[in-house]
């Protein structure tokens, strides 16, 4: 609820408030954190996002979780691409994809092949990269989960733009903006 409606700070706050409150389970823990991490990257808090990433892969692994750990890793990887830290998003996108895949969950398997797009843009391969976010697309559409849809439809659209194709690229901001407006995702449709 918080954090497709944007509510980062509040959502935070609770968590932080329950974990600090309770004794949990270390996959409950690990869950938390991963929560926590995921607000904390909206607001561009990469200190936090990294801290209680890093924490909920350890857990995450411990209790062998895989969709947490997997979800975690590409945590670290979203600051890796604003940092623009080629290297690590590679590393991170290949670790929790490992993990993803191992997971057998689909909605988990689409996050590091948004992760490994962002690699092959960086390095120039716009088809690859278009590609991985298709890849990724499907596997949001196939989980149900539309914020998933709509972010990657913002990567592949990107790509158009970067390949010239802003005719594409306005089509599938549209259907984007679309799901963003269904859901009351106020960032998306900024």
């Amino acid at each position: 609820f918080w954090l497709k409606r944007g509510y980062f700070a509040e959502g935070r706050q609770w968590l932080e408030r329950a974990l600090a409150a309770t004794e949990s389970s270390e996959q409950l823990r690990a869950k938390a954190l991963n929560s926590i991490s995921w607000m904390a990257v909206f607001q561009a808090d990469y200190p936090t996002t990294l801290a209680r990433a890093d924490e909920s892969v350890a857990l995450g692994r411990k209790a062998g979780d895989l969709r947490t750990t997997a979800h975690s890793l590409f945590l670290q990887g979203v600051v890796a691409v604003q940092r623009a830290e080629r290297e690590q998003i590679a590393r991170l996108a290949a670790e929790s994809q490992t993990a993803a895949i191992a997971s057998e969950d689909l909605w988990v398997q689409a996050h590091p092949l948004e992760l490994l797009g962002f690699v092959a843009v960086i390095d120039g391969h716009y088809d690859r990269g278009a590609q991985l976010f298709r890849d990724g697309l499907e596997l949001f559409r196939r989980s149900g989960d539309i914020w998933g849809v709509s972010r990657m439809l913002t990567n592949v659209g990107q790509v158009a733009v970067l390949q010239g194709n802003c005719a594409g690229a306005r089509a599938l901001a549209a259907e984007g903006i679309a799901l963003s407006q269904e859901l009351g995702d106020r960032r998306e449709v900024a």
